[in-house]
């Protein structure tokens, strides 16, 4: 009789192709082993395993982003699939096409990496990479991989230790080190960018930001204490522009007239010279880029907002993740 196999498809999450034993958790020694968690485990993942299958997840969420950091194989499965991954099973997992299988051999393996490392046939374009960080040492391993420049800071995930609101001084040490940690490259800092989703400590109106279509980012400039850390956050990034090329990024923008408002605020704490950008991230900007792109500095396009957005799918709810696909 012939074994059978195991044999799933799941949702490609980052590239690659690995092979090994499968783990539920991420507990001990997993460098290693495939492991199996939730999306809810990600933070706890301290050490990079050989490869990830999250169960459930949302692609587009500000958690799972952080995942790819990690640069390691990943492929997001459903429950039901997961009650098909036994603790200690061999698997394959390809990062590309979403296959999970128990089925090893030279030839499958081989398979995998061939289609994993296949070019399309065409002309070849230029990619300029630019990375998006929230730590020094993210700004660190850019410069060490080639990055043209750090292309977005998420400041909401810079936040005191002891949790209290943040300061020029608080700023000033930290967009430091991360100019220093990306030197020589160009910086763009986006400005205080609260969402459901990432709400600091410190922040005390939890119930004024809404779902996706609430309020968050920019719309949150002229409520206390916001004001007084976006005008620290100015102040800080002012002070650096003498020593560093920085640039700096307006969230959550609807219309030309909202980021020309918000532009004539900045002007008047940041020296000329510092570019000032608006982000293309609801249906509404994207629509109207052709009067964003004449108007603003320069502008840059946020997927995972726009993309719930379009979809009608919230970027943190595992069970849309269909409609958000990353590839």
């Amino acid at each position: 009789m012939n074994q059978q196999h195991l044999d799933m498809m799941g949702m490609p999450y980052f590239p690659g192709v690995v092979v090994g034993k499968l783990q539920h958790g991420s507990q001990g020694d997993i460098s290693q082993r495939i492991v199996l968690i939730t999306q809810a485990d990600i933070p706890a993942l301290h050490t990079a395993p050989a490869g990830v299958i999250v169960i459930e997840a949302a692609p587009f969420s500000h958690t799972m982003i952080t995942l790819l950091g990690l640069g390691v194989p990943t492929v997001l499965v459903s429950a039901q699939q997961a009650c098909l991954l036994q603790e200690s099973m061999t698997l394959c997992i390809d990062g590309v096409s979403g296959r999970i299988t128990d089925d090893i051999d030279d030839t499958t393996t081989a398979t995998f990496a061939a289609v994993a490392t296949t070019t399309p046939s065409g002309c070849a374009q230029s990619v300029h990479l630019y990375a998006s960080v929230r730590q020094p040492v993210a700004a660190q391993q850019a410069v060490q991989l080639g990055a043209e420049a750090i292309g977005l800071v998420r400041t909401e995930f810079l936040l005191p230790a002891d949790g209290c609101l943040p300061d020029v001084a608080f700023y000033l040490q930290t967009f430091r080190a991360i100019c220093e940690a990306a030197a020589p490259l160009p910086v763009t800092f986006r400005l205080l960018d609260v969402a459901v989703d990432k709400i600091p400590v410190w922040f005390p109106h939890q119930d004024a930001v809404g779902r996706p279509l609430g309020v968050q980012g920019v719309r949150l400039y002229q409520l206390d204490p916001v004001t007084s850390v976006i005008a620290a956050q100015l102040t800080a990034l002012a002070a650096l522009a003498q020593d560093f090329s920085l640039r700096v990024l307006i969230p959550f923008l609807v219309r030309v007239e909202e980021y020309a408002y918000w532009r004539g605020v900045i002007r008047q704490r940041l020296p000329e010279h510092v570019a000032v950008g608006a982000m293309a991230e609801t249906l509404a900007a994207v629509l109207d880029i052709a009067n964003l792109l004449a108007y603003a500095d320069f502008v840059a396009i946020g997927c995972n907002d726009l993309m719930q957005g379009l979809y009608a799918a919230d970027r943190d709810l595992g069970e849309l993740r269909h409609y958000l696909d990353p590839y």
